[in-house]
């Protein structure tokens, strides 16, 4: 039996605040007056607490599980500076907005170890476009 609670503080998130703590980015204006999201995601082997006292070696994106969530608005330019600070080659898939070769599945763009991939795009259309770190 575990007794207790998870240390969400040592975790450096709360899972319950994942909820609703959508990222909006950094926002400024491209010359030709749309809005650019610039976003940084970096992903890093770490150990979380998944049940008090149990640690699971984890790839977190900027430093939790799941990675952030990305709050747009449909025409906006949207620019990921996605950094890998893991042993593991990875990407982000976003669901919907571009091929699977982009990410390397299999092979175009892929961060590894060490490595920036910068991923830009229009957001469009309007929904809930889910992404999956690979």
């Amino acid at each position: 039996m575990i007794v207790g609670d998870v240390d969400h503080a040592r975790n450096g998130f709360d899972p319950r605040a994942i909820l609703t703590d959508w990222d909006a980015g950094q926002v400024s204006k491209l010359p030709n007056g749309q809005t650019l999201r610039d976003y940084q995601i970096t992903v890093e082997e770490r150990g979380i607490e998944i049940a008090p006292g149990v640690f699971y070696p984890a790839w977190t994106y900027n430093g939790r599980v799941p990675e952030p969530t990305l709050r747009v608005t449909e025409g906006d330019r949207v620019r990921i500076r996605f950094t890998n600070q893991s042993t593991h080659p990875h990407t982000i898939h976003f669901h919907g907005i571009h091929t699977a070769r982009q990410d390397e599945v299999p092979g175009t763009i892929e961060a590894f170890p060490g490595k920036e991939v910068i991923y830009e795009f229009e957001a469009k259309p309007f929904g809930c476009h889910l992404g999956s770190p690979i």
